[in-house]
């Protein structure tokens, strides 16, 4: 099921704090005595020659093409980047009737005049060209923290991720003790770790209701 439901901001009115909504072009206010946060993440694209060429798009994109809309992107996609991304976009991409190709390989460059061509990536042997016509870069997202701070809680650096994350406890409550936070707004996590955050962090706060 998909919600369409988009949070736009958050604004404090005395010691209520509010949530300003907009779903099917209504604004709504939603006002909250506990938050739990798990906005995921922006897809990060790594610098590399002609990376805003048309064709060139991120991993957790083509995953949605294909398993929420129906929609294979391209024929033959290389699936670029990071290792477990890249395996597992592989499979959907393959599953899916596409061929991927430069599977988990660091690229180099794009090729193409209009749209992607080819990728150049570097392999055991060296730089080597690969035809395709999609490259899905398949990268970690950046936490989408901006939410979570404006609720009062703290983020710092991970110098593993190399992205700024939320800071929070094992059950996921933040600085701000009505917020709590879970999946890769906390850092680059996987799916199973995430869903295991969403589901403590639901615990911790329905255990603070009925206190």
């Amino acid at each position: 099921m998909k919600f369409a439901t988009e949070v736009v901001a958050l604004y404090s009115e005395g010691d209520q704090r509010f949530l300003v909504t907009i779903n099917d072009r209504s604004l709504a206010i939603v006002y909250f005595d506990r938050l739990l946060i798990a906005a995921g993440g922006d897809p990060f694209l790594p610098s590399f020659e002609n990376n805003d060429l048309p064709g060139v798009i991120s991993g957790r994109a083509v995953q949605a093409l294909i398993l929420d809309d129906g929609v294979l992107p391209g024929r033959r996609i290389a699936c670029v980047g990071n290792e477990a991304e890249a395996s597992r976009l592989a499979e959907i991409v393959n599953g899916a009737g596409g061929e991927a190709v430069a599977v988990a390989q660091q690229i180099v460059r794009a090729h193409g005049m209009r749209h992607v061509s080819a990728a150049t990536v570097n392999s055991a042997t060296g730089e080597t060209r690969i035809e395709c016509d999609l490259i899905a870069v398949c990268e970690p997202p950046a936490p989408s923290f901006e939410l979570a701070r404006a609720a009062g809680a703290q983020t710092s650096w991970d110098e593993k991720s190399q992205f700024f994350v939320v800071d929070a406890n094992d059950d996921g409550q933040t600085a701000a003790k009505s917020i709590f936070a879970a999946g890769e707004v906390r850092g680059p996590m996987s799916e199973d770790v995430a869903v295991e955050q969403g589901r403590r962090s639901a615990l911790a706060m329905a255990r603070e209701v009925t206190r």
